[in-house]
């Protein structure tokens, strides 16, 4: 190879690399979240294929979901054993079942609750979807067992995280963006935004109504931070989370993507 091939070759590494770090670097692309699966007619927190279907067709491509283990380690999509159980299927149980058992309760229920492995399916059915991630367990060993079994999970799956340590914990396990909920973090303001100066790679931050309505959104606003509030069902609080406090999108069971 002669010189200026040589140096065409160095030119096309240089602007494959800077590609390659434009991508990793890229900005969070806010959309709105359908919460736990999104709404089936009056239901919430159903995390069901069911829901999941049903916010397809309203147009959603980001989709919460609350994931929980079973007896034996496997992930099932529920928000708790107790009243959400209860609520689904209509009586409460006195032991966690495994996997096994799980599934054979939702063969019998009305509505058709996910477990990570028919979630797996349905995101095979849906390639354009995106899973964001509430586990109500160990939050590592989650996105340790996702990393493990979902296809391209670095892409598809969105995690959340809890506190600041489980960002980089998230990054290692190779997930390209991260959204910190702020739902159990009892820092101030000022210490969400010490915390995110050591945060590398695109993310968001989503809070519950009460932190919503503070300065918060508008500092991470001028930071070009991406935020959501949960969970938001009316359009008057949408606009007044859009429009008052500078929130970028919602969480919401009801209100379709625009």
């Amino acid at each position: 190879m002669n010189k200026y091939g040589i140096i065409g070759l160095g030119i096309i590494l240089i602007f494959l690399a800077f590609l390659i770090f434009q991508s990793e670097d890229s900005s969070f692309v806010a959309k709105r979240v359908a919460h736990a699966g999104g709404g089936i007619g009056n239901r919430t927190y159903t995390n069901s294929i069911d829901a999941l279907n049903e916010s397809v067709k309203k147009g959603f491509v980001y989709f919460e979901i609350d994931l929980i283990f079973a007896s034996d380690n496997s992930l099932v999509c529920m928000h708790d054993w107790k009243s959400n159980f209860k609520g689904l299927f209509g009586y409460e149980i006195q032991e966690i079942p495994n996997l096994s058992q799980f599934t054979q309760i939702v063969s019998e229920s009305k509505f058709d609750v996910c477990t990570l492995d028919s979630l797996i399916i349905w995101m095979n059915q849906n390639p354009d979807a995106y899973i964001i991630t509430d586990a109500k367990g160990d939050n590592t060993k989650t996105l340790e067992v996702i990393s493990k079994k979902v296809p391209k999970y670095e892409k598809r799956v969105i995690p959340q995280v809890y506190y600041p340590a489980e960002y980089q914990k998230a990054k290692e396990l190779g997930y390209k963006q991260v959204i910190w909920t702020l739902y159990r973090y009892n820092g101030t303001n000022d210490e969400v935004l010490e915390e995110i100066k050591r945060f590398k790679g695109p993310f968001a931050i989503t809070m519950p109504k009460e932190r919503a309505r503070s300065s918060l959104p508008t500092e991470l606003s001028k930071r070009n931070i991406p935020t959501y509030v949960h969970t938001v069902n009316s359009l008057g609080e949408k606009e007044e989370f859009l429009k008052i406090y500078n929130l970028t999108e919602v969480y919401t069971d009801f209100l379709e993507p625009e």
